[in-house]
């Protein structure tokens, strides 16, 4: 269980605190070499060191291998952790971040970051990843409610001003006075209050830039993202052969919110291999030998697919089946949402046993 509070002391020089990292190690050398970053210095992360982008584990490395480099847990760090454990689903970009780990290390770093804390203080700053619950001291933070998870109930409500409701009531409570810097989402600006409020995460794994500040200055210093790291990793995540393409989180990354482009261009090289379209073509001669021409009218049309229904238990090949016959072929966009198709295998292997008549 992560620890709910940590404070690094930094007698001689400052404490930097770098949003969002998401993998992006390229950018984060360049950021700390912008800020002469030295010895002498503290780097302190919001969390959300891994995921998304290309190169999780060497800026985890970075900071794990540091001695004034530390960091808060962010969801992420929780995840991935989580699903080593076997306490927490994977979505895509834990899978892909762990695809680049041995297997053999994955405990290891399991217990990393399960020893990394809920909120760090420094003699300048209070770093956490999402939120402060204004309900407790500021060294019994729980790290479940700092990670802000757990879908629409731990939304991060905002006043009128774009400022998030917990932090006037946290600083009321706790008398604290040091500025606070937090990550996780993307806010209206980097500078909140000033002087008080820093919103770290500006989106550098898709595309924007990575941002730290540094304390007691509050001066703040950015480095503009060299592409978006995001739609790379997802692409490269659904090319992997070793794990097949999974057609579940293509449709929620791009069915689901209306947008084809990009990650279906890369799904469509995938789908040309196994060359559906041409198949469920070839296959209407064979169906319609088999159930009969699909008739013109309402009534009959409908007594037709009900046959179906009754005749085909599988779901998948149902749904195959009655697209086949009315639309006369698939369309790559059709096949994405089919469910519960899992991978393109999955899908090859239903296409093969439709073809051999295995209904």
């Amino acid at each position: 269980m992560n620890p709910p509070y940590k404070f690094v002391d930094c007698p001689e020089g400052r404490s930097i605190v770098v949003g969002d990292i998401h993998g992006c190690y390229s950018e984060l050398i360049l950021l700390l070499q912008k800020m002469d970053f030295s010895d002498k210095d503290l780097l302190i992360s919001v969390g959300d060191l891994l995921d998304r982008g290309p190169a999780s584990w060497e800026v985890a490395r970075f900071f794990r291998k540091s001695s004034n480099c530390f960091s808060v847990v962010g969801n992420h760090e929780r995840r991935v952790s989580g699903i080593i454990k076997g306490t927490s689903g994977a979505s895509w970009s834990q899978l892909h971040s762990l695809s680049k780990l041995p297997a053999d290390e994955y405990l290891d770093w399991s217990q990393w970051l399960d020893s990394l804390p809920a909120v760090i203080e420094t003699p300048h700053v209070i770093v956490n990843h999402a939120r402060l619950d204004p309900k407790v001291d500021l060294k019994s933070q729980d790290f479940v409610f700092t990670c802000a998870v757990g879908g629409e109930k731990t939304r991060i409500e905002l006043d009128d001003n774009g400022i998030p409701l917990w932090f006037p009531a946290f600083m009321g409570r706790m008398k604290v006075y040091k500025p606070v810097c937090i990550g996780h989402i993307t806010y209206r600006t980097v500078e909140l209050i000033k002087n008080e409020l820093y919103a770290l995460d500006t989106g550098a794994v898709t595309g924007g830039s990575l941002t730290a500040v540094e304390f007691p200055s509050g001066s703040i210093v950015s480095v503009q993202a060299a592409e978006n790291h995001y739609d790379k990793s997802f692409a490269e995540w659904i090319h992997d052969k070793r794990r097949g393409v999974i057609i579940r989180d293509i449709r929620f990354n791009s069915i689901m919110n209306g947008n084809y482009s990009g990650l279906s261009e890369a799904f469509e090289r995938e789908l040309d291999v196994c060359n559906f379209e041409r198949r469920s073509a070839a296959l209407r001669p064979l169906l319609q030998v088999m159930f009969g021409e699909l008739p013109d009218d309402g009534n009959g049309r409908r007594d037709y697919l009900m046959r179906i229904d009754s005749l085909i238990k599988d779901p998948v090949k149902k749904a195959i089946i009655k697209t086949i016959m009315i639309k006369g072929s698939i369309l790559n966009k059709t096949l994405l949402k089919i469910s519960p198709v899992k991978t393109l295998n999955d899908l090859d292997k239903i296409f093969k046993e439709i073809e051999a008549e295995e209904l």
